[in-house]
């Protein structure tokens, strides 16, 4: 586990049209990416109506990008 800020860098969600009946409706799924210093980053992302939260490692901040866009996540960070 890592001792790492709990800020997030950056904000990704996954849109279902199916699901979202109005612009108010919240994403389908939201993930955010964490710096863990010399242990690279992490994914941590949840289902909005379930909530249990998931990790996924990676070695490089692109590695993370490249799997946001193959499991179909928005960049959404301001």
């Amino acid at each position: 586990m890592s001792n790492a800020p709990a800020i997030p860098i950056d904000v990704w969600l996954k849109l279902d049209p199916d699901q979202m009946e109005d612009e108010d409706d919240l994403a389908t799924y939201e993930a955010n990416t964490f710096d863990d210093a010399d242990d690279g980053y992490r994914i941590e992302w949840y289902h909005n109506a379930v909530g249990l939260v998931t990790t996924v490692y990676f070695g490089t901040y692109g590695e993370c990008v490249d799997w946001y866009e193959r499991n179909g996540f928005e960049d959404f960070t301001a």
